[in-house]
């Protein structure tokens, strides 16, 4: 490429992908010129989320200076935006200068015109739109929301090295709208109605005025006036870098039904509703600007679908003044009442304050996995970009069972998101808490195979290091523990905090399943993320009979007799007696079991006689005292039903009805 070769082709091409600016991204960027100096064509394409621009030109370069015609230019965008250039115009671009004559763009759904000139020395420029939709200009600007409407408008502007921006700008709003996708991936939208925007900078003032909304959304009208003229200077500021010393003064009025918006910055909001009053005055500068005035919510309603939490009669008093801010308010949810009341002030645009918030029988969650009501009582330090929590929660009610977590896969402690942003550390929030968990009598939990009553304490501490910590002890009451398919009635059970880690507590448990005969049981201890397993029994038996009662169930006779067979092959029975056989019939009984569980059937277990042989058993408890169990042979049309009545703490009455008859009253000494 020489410009300076005037009989010699010139080639360019360029390609950009990519192009991020202020978080907007231009997909994609080609530029080619080909033609001698005398006689230059020039294409131009760009695509960038919901827009794209071609442009052709052609002209001559020749003394530093190009002169030529723009010969095309077409804009393409979402809902229908198709716009051509009506004509070709002239354009003059060099070092020193630039020049676009006056042109427009046609087409649907709409028009833009424009024409602009530029030079050290000044710059000026106007621009015209017609019924332009307003979510093709602002596509890609904030990704996941969209900006529906329409709007006209005019600006005229100019500026220059010594002199600053004048001019005015005033847009025209038609049905406009906020969408964007909830939680719930349902699309939210936010009325803002019809209006106008007008901005006029004089080298005085730069002044900011909005009319907007409609009968049914509310209005919004303001001014804001920032003074070029700064107090005792008596020249224009000439510079950026002067704004934070400008003066402000102004004042907004606001009423509207419509709070969507929330949801934009509270994403786990999924409906908001109510009546939002403000009124507003502004001073100080730019750089630090003082607000007075007061804002108001009432009737306000709220919901968060993920946890299904429904706030009802929200209401928000708070008072703005140079001093800070006042609030209080409250809501329901639920059965409950929260309050929160506090105070804030603002040192170089951060918050500092303290607030409490107290409640009482909250609903704060009711989805199937969980149902809970809490009583908070907290307390908030907020100093700049540090948040502090403590205090504790009263948890009186809670219904938990969440989902079979299995086959969930833990997060590797070195994982690491390829891609992901990284935040700038100067601008995070560090929050801190140290809140403690009490617990009610009616806080129940199902999972994992373990059913029972929570009780107890538990602090927890996060944010003061990268682990998040607790101390305290919960425990376990009127629960049952299923181990190996078999529901075994906790008679103790511990979940133990130290000050480590929470999501490896200690655990001391101690299960127990009442068979005939005998009482044979685990006990659990180690932590929960690493946990060790014995087995123990009433009377006491070797560790693989209490394992094959739990396993297969019966009685101690059984029990004994399965694993005598264990212990040599090929003993009466045939195949079915050895290990093998053994491992069959345990394996049988837990599938059995699991098969009874869900038709009410509390024991399902295989048993084996003298002979060797098998049993398909069915039992329940019809009462405290009073069992009941059903025999099926496997090997033989026979069945057998046997009763057991506790009479007291020793005497026990045994009956059986089956190939033989019989009754036995059987008195029982504790060692």
């Amino acid at each position: 490429f020489d410009p300076t070769a005037l009989q010699r082709d010139s080639k360019i091409d360029a390609r950009l992908k990519k192009l991020s600016f202020r978080g907007r991204t231009l997909e994609s960027i080609a530029f080619s010129l080909s033609g001698p100096p005398g006689a230059y064509r020039a294409h131009l394409t760009v695509a960038a989320t919901g827009l794209a621009a071609r442009l052709d030109a052609h002209g001559a370069y020749a003394h530093r200076v190009f002169n030529g015609e723009l010969d095309a230019l077409a804009m393409n965008g979402s809902e229908s935006l198709h716009l051509a250039l009506e004509r070709p115009v002239g354009l003059v671009v060099a070092t020193d200068q630039m020049r676009i004559e006056w042109l427009c763009l046609t087409g649907t759904p709409g028009s833009l015109c424009a024409d602009a000139g530029w030079s050290p020395a000044a710059w000026s420029t106007t621009v015209m739109s017609n019924q332009l939709p307003l979510n093709a200009l602002t596509a890609g600007m904030t990704p996941g929301i969209e900006y529906l409407g329409t709007v006209n408008a005019l600006a005229r502007l100019s500026g220059g090295a010594t002199t600053p921006l004048a001019g005015t700008l005033r847009a025209e709003l038609t049905d406009a709208e906020i969408a964007h996708r909830l939680a719930s991936r349902k699309v939210e939208r936010t009325r803002i109605g019809s209006g106008t925007v007008t901005l006029s900078a004089t080298p005085a003032v730069v002044s900011l005025q909005a009319e907007l909304g409609d009968g049914e959304v509310g209005t919004i009208h303001g001014r804001i006036d920032a003074q070029r003229i700064t107090a005792g200077a008596g020249s224009p500021v000439e510079s950026l870098a002067h704004w934070p010393d400008m003066p402000l003064s102004g004042e907004l009025h606001a009423q509207t039904a419509e709070l969507g918006l929330l949801s934009l910055y509270v994403p786990d909001i999924d409906r908001a509703s109510g009546h939002f009053n403000a009124d507003i005055q502004l001073a100080g500068t730019a750089g630090s600007p003082r607000l007075a005035g007061a804002v108001r919510l009432s009737e306000g309603s709220i919901d968060v679908y993920q946890m299904n939490l429904a706030l009802r009669q929200v209401q928000l008093d708070a008072r703005l003044s140079d001093s800070g801010l006042d609030f209080d308010g409250g809501a329901r949810a639920g059965a409950g009442s929260i309050t929160a009341h506090g105070r804030f002030e603002w040192r170089e645009l951060l918050p500092y304050g303290k607030f409490h918030l107290e409640g009482a029988n909250l609903r704060v969650a009711d989805i199937p996995e969980a149902q809970i009501d809490a009583s908070p009582d907290l307390d908030f330090s907020v100093a700049g970009r540090r948040i502090e929590v403590s205090g504790k929660v009263t948890v009186p009610f809670a219904k938990i069972q969440p989902r079979n977590l299995a086959d969930a896969v833990r997060a590797s402690p070195d994982e690491v998101i390829v891609g992901s942003e990284v935040e700038d550390p100067a601008k995070r929030f560090e929050a801190m808490s140290a809140i403690t968990l009490v617990l009610g009598d009616k806080v129940n939990i199902d999972t994992s195979g373990l059913t029972g009553r929570l009780t107890g304490n538990l602090t927890i501490k996060s944010g003061y290091d990268a682990i998040t910590r607790g101390t305290g002890e919960l425990s376990v009451t009127e629960g049952k523990y299923t181990a190996y398919g078999r529901k075994l009635d906790i008679q103790r059970g511990r979940l133990i905090f130290t000050g480590g880690p929470i999501d490896d507590p200690g655990i001391d448990v101690r299960a127990v399943k009442q068979f005939p005969d005998v009482t044979a049981g685990v006990n659990v201890r180690g932590t929960l993320l690493q946990p060790h397993m014995t087995f123990f029994s009433d009377p006491p038996l070797p560790q693989s009979q209490v394992v094959s009662l739990i396993l297969a169930g019966g009685s101690l006779e059984s029990a004994q007799t399965r694993t005598t067979g264990n212990s040599g092959a090929g003993g009466v029975g045939g195949p079915g007696s050895g290990a093998g056989g053994a491992a069959l019939a345990q394996g049988a009984a837990i599938l059995g079991q699991q098969l009874g569980s869900h038709v009410g059937i509390e024991d399902v277990s295989l048993e084996s006689d003298i002979t060797n042989e098998t049993s398909l058993v069915l039992g329940r408890y019809l009462s405290p005292r009073l069992y009941v169990s059903y025999g099926i042979s496997l090997t033989q049309q026979l069945n057998t039903l046997k009763l057991r009545y506790t009479l007291g703490d020793h005497w026990t009455v045994k009956t059986e009805v089956g190939q033989a008859r019989g009754a036995d009253l059987v008195y029982s000494i504790d060692k």
